[in-house]
């Protein structure tokens, strides 16, 4: 199997699913993770902040300390705002964006939101985020 700086090909690496008797496919995200928590898994590539939203929401506390996440990561996932181009605003959406993730970064906000996200906590996109609640 083709390995070049700790990736595979992706051709190599669907041919090494699609042949491989020790991979198991499931439908959904909470599926996988429903597998991990019962045994029938030992492991499977989820974003972190989708898997601890995933465990906050669906699967009680006992079944949560059932999970773990493995160190080093498999891939470093990154976020980014989409805003179509060629539109008269996006790029104003775009500057606007940057300049609050910019003041959240400054105030020490961002960190704390992501903490926040981590732990499960969100809150109705109508009303204002309290960040001192936890």
């Amino acid at each position: 199997m083709g390995i070049t700086e700790g990736y595979l090909y992706n051709d190599e690496l669907a041919s090494f699913v699609k042949n491989n008797k020790n991979v198991v496919k499931r439908t959904t995200d909470k599926e996988n993770l429903e597998a991990l928590v019962n045994g029938d898994i030992d492991i499977f590539p989820i974003d972190e902040l989708t898997g601890w939203y995933l465990l906050e929401r669906e699967f009680t506390d006992a079944e949560r300390d059932e999970v773990a996440r493995i160190t080093p990561f498999i891939s470093t996932v990154t976020t980014h705002l989409l805003v179509p181009k060629g539109k008269p605003d996006s790029q104003l959406i775009l500057s606007l964006f940057n300049k609050g993730i910019e003041e959240l970064t400054l105030e020490g906000k961002l960190t704390r939101f992501k903490r926040l996200l981590k732990e499960g906590y969100y809150q109705h996109p109508q009303k204002k985020v309290n960040y001192d609640r936890r």
